[in-house]
């Protein structure tokens, strides 16, 4: 019996990889990921894999392209019984939650969910993130798709910060 495979999509460098036994995928080589590939094109084959985690990755893909094109790629490496959890900014929570207004630099972060982080190249985002938004792309794909609250995920999914300004969209769960 082959071991459970756990994909880290969009990993980022070292600081935001997962720990074994999740095998990290970026297609920035600098990134030094597990595995280099194009997360549109995985070297999986159909249903073998049994989780997809994707943080902060769906919101750098054309949401009209890319994304349905990301989200039938996740869908088809996944098996039968596979679960998927997409993280992502959400700027509707982040402007309307008062708690999020008192904290640090609030206008950076919002320049942030709307831009993305201009640090390095390919790090811009393509369109204005929401769970609404998201949430809609994700279930033409995967119709069970439901959003949950990011503080309350399992530790099983690798997020690297369960700050509430985020969405979570998981699949295969009830």
């Amino acid at each position: 019996m082959k071991p459970p495979l756990y994909l880290n999509l969009g990993c980022g460098d070292k600081t935001c990889q997962a720990r074994f036994p999740w095998i990290n995928i970026d297609s920035n080589p600098v990134c030094e990921p597990d595995v280099v590939a194009d997360v549109c094109e995985l070297p999986y084959e159909t249903g073998e894999v049994n989780a997809v985690y994707a943080g902060h990755v769906i919101e750098h893909l054309g949401l009209e392209d890319e994304v349905p094109r990301f989200l039938r790629e996740v869908s088809r490496v996944l098996g039968e019984y596979g679960q998927a959890c997409f993280v992502g900014p959400d700027l509707d929570r982040a402007q309307s939650n008062p708690k999020w207004k008192v904290m640090g630099d609030y206008e950076n972060l919002i320049e942030r969910i709307i831009n993305g982080d201009g640090s390095r190249d390919g790090a811009e985002h393509k369109w204005i993130a929401t769970a609404t938004r998201a949430l809609e792309a994700v279930t033409e794909v995967f119709p069970d798709a439901i959003e949950v609250d990011v503080e309350t995920l399992s530790t099983f999914w690798p997020v690297f910060n369960h700050i509430g300004w985020q969405f979570a969209i998981v699949t295969g769960e009830a």
